[in-house]
């Protein structure tokens, strides 16, 4: 046998050593996950693979019984009330118990078996402190017995309800199962979605109101005055409204007698709602002083309306604002993503780009088109649309007569700058006086459509270069 023969040989010999201890350290490896899954699988006291399909619940406490059903995407309380659930708090319930594991089982062990014992009462088994029953879509029921607390380490005695054996889990069980009425509820005032609301009405107690309506291009006010409305105020007072949450139920079904005692039959504030489906909820809201602390006291309005207290005035705190709160003060609103092009004039000069898209709308890329053409930094161009598309009045003329133009110099403006859409259409143009001269800072604008004259930052101008060279690319 050559040298040669003996080396190929060897290598074989290697090869198919390799291959085995990897085939052998991956199928003990298989082997180990499999006996973990099997274990995990053991020590799991309920035999439940999707909580999804849990469909009621029952919890009994010392105290009372709770039946919780789901309806849809809502759990609802049927016993002892017909209340709104919290979801959340259900759903955390019910994947606690599915998962609960046995850390040990109780008993005394014989022949390598664990007898379960028979005085139940030692371990409050029998009868149980807690029992919950979960019941899935087709009818399976799965019930466990919660016990008392073991004295030695915090864990807690359990038992299903169809087994004899008695089982020790972690001791967070009974922080799950022992609840009341107030924890199981959904403690929301009201239950809305944000981008549903398309009309949002307030009534206030000194007289003072307003109403704002969604439009295609974003909120508007429509009383007392029609302006455009500032989102950031709207998202916020819907925001407020969708979050309140009850520290205490002081009713369950308000008559006129509960709402004179608690101040509702003559409310602070008012705000009605109203979504895409055309339905209409009206929160009233009451602040009453009582000794030397304030009581905030909220419902639905409504029959069968429970009346809640609020921890805090917050909600009342962002509906009652004033008009120039509301307002949106920017000079002219738009979508920044459909701006397609940009014209800036000053004097004689005139810098005009466009931008395109990448195919999947990834990317946008800016050329400048006069006076030459030249590809420009995207992100100078982008900065310029979002100082635009934020420049706010701080004074603003919403009824400018002829010669307020004049004044303000907006006549002959100074500079314009002209944005178009994607489909070519001019969205709009803002016309900027020279310098104010209130301050050499400030100047005035106004748009093509004349509506207002404000005072803004006038540095969107005076740092706007007119020179192709600080748009192009630099070289790589």
């Amino acid at each position: 046998m050559t040298l040669e023969t003996k080396r190929l040989l060897n290598l074989i010999v290697l090869a198919l050593v390799g291959a085995i201890v990897g085939w052998l350290v991956f199928w003990q490896r298989g082997t180990t996950e499999v006996k973990e899954e099997q274990k995990q699988a053991e020590q799991k006291l309920l035999s439940i693979i999707d909580t999804r399909a849990v469909v009621r619940l029952t919890l009994t406490t010392p105290q009372t019984e709770f039946v919780v059903e789901k309806e849809g995407e809502q759990w609802t309380l049927t016993t002892p009330l017909r209340l709104r659930a919290d979801n959340a708090t259900i759903e955390g319930l019910i994947a606690h118990v599915s998962g609960l594991e046995r850390q040990r089982l109780v008993g005394e062990e014989n022949g390598g078996q664990v007898e379960p014992p028979q005085e139940l009462w030692m371990f409050a088994l029998e009868p149980p402190r807690f029992r919950v029953k979960l019941e899935e879509r087709g009818g399976a029921a799965h019930e466990l017995l919660v016990g008392k607390k073991s004295g030695f380490d915090g864990s807690v005695y359990v038992k299903r309800a169809d087994t004899p054996a008695v089982a020790m889990v972690d001791g967070a069980i009974t922080y799950q199962v022992d609840k009341d009425l107030f924890q199981l509820r959904d403690k929301r005032l009201v239950d809305f979605a944000e981008e549903d609301i398309v009309r949002v009405q307030v009534s206030l107690a000194s007289g003072a109101g307003y109403t704002i309506e969604r439009t295609d291009i974003g909120f508007f006010l429509r009383a007392p005055q029609s302006l455009p409305a500032n989102e950031a105020q709207v998202s916020g007072i819907l925001t407020a409204l969708a979050s309140a949450k009850a520290t205490k139920f002081l009713t369950e079904a308000a008559n006129p007698e509960d709402m004179t005692r608690y101040g509702l039959d003559v409310p602070t504030a008012s705000i009605t709602v109203v979504d895409e489906a055309n339905k209409s909820t009206t929160v009233l809201l009451r602040t009453v002083d009582v000794k030397d602390s304030r009581s905030h006291y909220a419902m639905c309005e409504g029959e069968t309306s429970p009346i809640l207290e609020l921890g805090t005035d917050w909600l009342l705190k962002k509906i009652v604002v004033d008009v120039a709160t509301l307002r949106d003060r920017r000079v002219l609103r738009f979508n920044r993503d459909l701006v397609s092009a940009i014209t800036v004039s000053h004097g004689e000069a005139e810098l005009a780009f466009a931008r395109s898209w990448n195919k999947d709308k990834s990317r946008d890329s800016w050329q400048l088109l006069r006076p030459e053409n030249i590809p420009v930094e995207d992100a100078i161009l982008t900065g310029l649309i979002y100082r635009l598309w934020s420049l706010e009045g701080r004074d603003v003329n919403d009824a400018p007569a002829p010669e307020d133009f004049t004044t303000a110099g907006l006549d002959v403006p100074d500079t314009t700058i002209a944005i178009q859409g994607a489909d070519g259409a001019t969205i709009g143009t803002f016309l900027f006086s020279q310098k104010s001269q209130v301050s050499e800072n400030n100047r005035f604008v106004t748009t093509d459509a004349k509506a207002q004259i404000a005072t803004v930052d006038g540095s969107v101008i005076s740092e706007l270069s007119l020179s192709p060279d600080d748009y192009r690319v630099e070289e790589q």
